[in-house]
Parts: structure tokens; C-alpha cells; sequence
């Protein structure tokens, strides 16, 4: 993963601030294959809560990896770049095109496998 997922950063006052272990959780070091799979197929995330079906369902290859890029979103101006790009939101998606190409193979993903309730979206899967 270059880096083709994005990040979301929970910005003050929103309910999702201090979330860190669903982070490890969901995208960790510890998610299997076969969790993402599930993910992309059911939207069942790995932590045993459900949400829509991602577009990419990824994680890291291991915790120090997710931890050094986070750090490296934030001081190289990716955090900044974003919520600039969104203001006012009460979460932030850091995409590749506010951080550029951190130079390393972060994790790996799946693109979506199952539909989802949006019938245009589905047609792209």
C-alpha cells in the first residue's frame, strides 16, 4: 500500500477523537487476510463491528508501521494539507494527494468485493 488508502483524523470536538485502538484493530498489524476479505465482502469489520462496505479494506503489516506513518502524515504537512482542503470537518480524510509517496510498502488491501446500498457504486465493483 503506497499509500492509495486514505486516513481519517478525528479533529476536536468530534465524537471519534482518541480512537486509537480501532486503529490497531482495524487496520493493525494483527488483521489477517482473511479479515479483510470478510470486510470487503460483508462490511463485518475485524474488530466485530459492522459499517458499509469500503472501498478498500487494508491494514498495515505490522502496528510499528501504522504508528510511523501516522507520524509521518502529521510532521511531513499531509494533516494540514487535508484540513485545508476540508474545513470545518469534523473528520479529516489525509488522501495520497495531501501527503505524496512516502517512499515504502506500508500493507496490503482488497478492493471491495460485495454490494453495497448504492446502486452506482455497485456497478464499479
Amino acid at each position: 500500500m503506497m499509500l492509495t488508502d486514505c486516513f481519517s483524523f478525528p479533529q476536536k470536538g468530534s465524537p471519534k477523537r482518541g480512537r486509537v485502538k480501532r486503529a490497531f484493530s482495524v487496520h493493525g498489524g494483527e488483521v489477517t487476510a482473511d479479515d479483510l476479505i470478510t470486510r470487503a465482502r460483508t462490511g463485518l469489520k475485524p474488530n466485530g463491528d459492522m459499517g458499509p462496505i469500503p472501498p478498500l479494506s487494508s491494514a498495515f503489516y505490522n502496528n510499528g508501521l501504522l504508528i510511523s506513518t501516522d507520524q509521518a502524515i502529521r510532521d511531513g504537512g499531509g494533516l494540514q494539507n487535508a484540513i485545508a482542503r476540508q474545513p470545518g470537518e469534523t473528520v479529516v480524510r489525509v488522501e495520497a494527494q495531501d501527503v505524496g509517496d512516502l517512499g515504502a510498502d506500508l500493507g496490503y488491501g482488497y478492493q471491495r468485493i460485495g454490494a453495497t446500498g448504492n446502486k452506482l457504486i455497485n456497478g464499479t465493483t
